[in-house]
């Protein structure tokens, strides 16, 4: 569960002591997830895990915040920092904390509450969280994961959340469901840590399908993915390869369902992790749907893609996919085929290329796949 995870992880963070320890470790991270074509990471971090060992809360500001300007300028990723406080200690220690970080201010963006859910409702910050407010800090918050309904009614109501960090239980309350829908509210959901910590037993029985097909914004995310063994982009390939996800949420009963085909794709979708050898396939079902898609509203045609050996990236030796053209507004785009110029799901697998304009072709050799 969780308590025992944070048992190993606080451990695991007694080796951070110096700048140069917390500029290597986000350095890395951040280096990493721009090999996964991230483009923004808004980092959690708890500077009370490392001020109780006698680490200065300067010298944890000054490794992460390095570690951004440096491999931002490096790689093109944007990077911001959102401080957390620990629920398990008391509100007294929260509030010196963020005295501690004002100092700091400019360098953090918001404050979170994380740490062990159970048995510490959101109520019990209700001043710190007043206090940041009064700072203007924007606000966030775990509740939902381990905890009741209950405790999301409570971020919402006392801390004034404006996005609600993991939040899988708002499904057991009908009337919050509809609540948090109407407000537009996104869920920032973490599929693989959620399997990992016991929240559901296997990543087919994630509800994730079910937050959308409810109408909810959510997000998929990666969650000390050192720990999980999921980055953003392996969150992204799991989920969509076991819950027969699409582009874009729509009731059930709206959904065409092929289940042999669509079991067959998740297969092939799983080996395209593999190296070079990829068995199987991957292929993107066709399908027509309209709204609530990256929120834009223009009915669109996915394309049929097949992935192999020679991914259609334009690469010597490739073979190029021929793919339909994308509807918009009545009229047919030839040679589009997807999500427009500036936003781009994963195209077709490990360093295909859609073709769209402005797409920059990557090296299949890399095994990168594009994804913004």
């Amino acid at each position: 569960d969780l308590q025992t995870f944070l048992d190993i992880y606080y451990a695991g963070a007694s080796v951070l002591l110096t700048e140069q320890d917390f500029f290597d470790m986000t350095a890395a991270y951040l280096r990493k997830a721009a090999a996964e074509n991230v483009r923004r990471a808004e980092l959690f971090f708890d500077p009370q895990t490392h001020t109780a060992r006698g680490v200065d809360i300067g010298v944890v500001f000054a490794g992460l915040t390095r570690a951004i300007k440096e491999v931002g300028a490096e790689t093109g990723i944007s990077a911001d920092l959102i401080l957390c406080f620990l629920r398990h200690l008391s509100e007294e220690e929260g509030i010196a904390t963020l005295a501690e970080a004002l100092p700091y201010r400019a360098q953090f963006i918001g404050v979170g509450l994380d740490s062990s859910e159970s048995g510490h409702p959101p109520e019990k910050f209700a001043k710190l969280f007043a206090q940041c407010l009064e700072l203007g800090l924007r606000i966030v918050a775990h509740a939902g994961e381990e905890g009741p309904p209950s405790y999301i009614e409570s971020a919402l109501d006392i801390l004034k959340v404006e996005r609600i960090d993991h939040g899988v239980r708002i499904l057991e309350s009908e009337a919050l469901t509809q609540r948090v829908r109407d407000l537009g509210m996104a869920l920032t959901v973490c599929p693989l840590s959620n399997i990992k910590l016991c929240v559901f037993p296997s990543i087919m029985q994630h509800n994730l399908r079910k937050l959308l097909d409810a109408g909810l914004k959510v997000t998929i995310n990666s969650d000390d993915p050192a720990y999980f063994g999921g980055y953003l982009l392996q969150n992204f390939v799991e989920t969509f390869a076991a819950l027969e996800l699409d582009a874009g949420a729509r009731p059930a009963e709206q959904r065409p369902v092929h289940q042999t085909r669509r079991r067959r794709c998740a297969q092939g979708l799983r080996a395209v992790r593999h190296a070079a050898g990829w068995p199987g396939c991957w292929r993107t079902h066709q399908a027509a749907h309209g709204a609530q898609h990256l929120g834009r509203t223009a009915a669109r045609r996915h394309t049929v893609l097949r992935v192999g050996p020679a991914a259609a990236c334009g690469q010597p030796g490739a073979q190029r996919v021929q793919r339909p053209g994308t509807v918009r507004g009545g009229q047919q785009r030839p040679g589009a085929g997807d999500f427009g110029e500036a936003r781009h799901p994963v195209c077709a697998g490990l360093g295909a290329v859609c073709g769209a304009k402005g797409v920059h072709h990557k090296d299949i050799a890399q095994r990168r796949i594009l994804a913004t």
